[in-house]
């Protein structure tokens, strides 16, 4: 498993297109195999998630980062081992090291290159 932060300008900083882009929306499943957030009020309403998280950027208006895209690729070897609730362990784990448990985050795992991987956005301004 390899984890990679993936730079964001702060100009291109824009939670709701990143999260869309992690669920696949609009290509029913062409490249996404799950997709799930966690740490939101809503529960697991991906949309009711995304719109949550929007607007606590929105109330946090000082400059720079505000969302977190980490990228994390598995060997082919293990795809058979990574069921959703091992994506969703694995995911949990990485906002735990972050710091990042309990701010609102959006997954998904894509199986679009050679290597299956997950896409995450973490909101790095907390609800609170």
């Amino acid at each position: 498993m390899i984890s990679k932060r993936v730079g964001i300008a702060p100009k291109n900083d824009n939670y709701a297109r990143l999260a869309a882009y992690i669920a696949d929306a609009g290509h029913d499943g062409e490249k996404s195999l799950s997709s799930w957030c966690a740490g939101c009020l809503g529960d697991d309403d991906y949309a009711a998630g995304m719109e949550e998280a929007v607007k606590t950027q929105e109330r946090n208006p000082r400059g720079g980062a505000k969302t977190y895209h980490m990228v994390v690729s598995f060997r082919p070897e293990d795809e058979a081992k990574l069921t959703p609730e091992v994506c969703k362990d694995i995911e949990a784990r990485f906002a735990a090291a972050l710091g990042y448990s309990e701010h609102q985050r959006h997954c998904g795992v894509h199986k679009n290159t050679a290597n299956l991987h997950m896409h995450i956005a973490y909101n790095m301004f907390s609800i609170e």
